[in-house]
């Protein structure tokens, strides 16, 4: 998740939750496994990942949510 921060810097925010800390946000998004990886937009949850994925899977979900500015032309 530090590479995808640090590729996607100024275009998302990756934030990273301990579950045993914050039970209460578990419970909220109904988290009963970990690693778990919600995808925000809007203030909305879009998708929810569990399990260990390849950074490729993930980019291409975050980018299914929020297109990297490079991918976005303006002709």
């Amino acid at each position: 998740m530090n590479e995808i921060a640090a590729v996607r810097a100024g275009q998302i925010v990756v934030a990273k939750v301990d579950v045993d800390e914050n039970p209460e946000l578990a419970e909220r998004y109904h988290i009963r496994s970990i690693p778990a990886l919600l995808l925000f937009r809007d203030g909305e949850v879009a998708k929810m990942l569990v399990g260990l994925r390849p950074k490729a899977e993930i980019l291409r979900h975050v980018d299914s949510i929020a297109p990297a500015e490079s991918s976005q032309s303006s002709a």
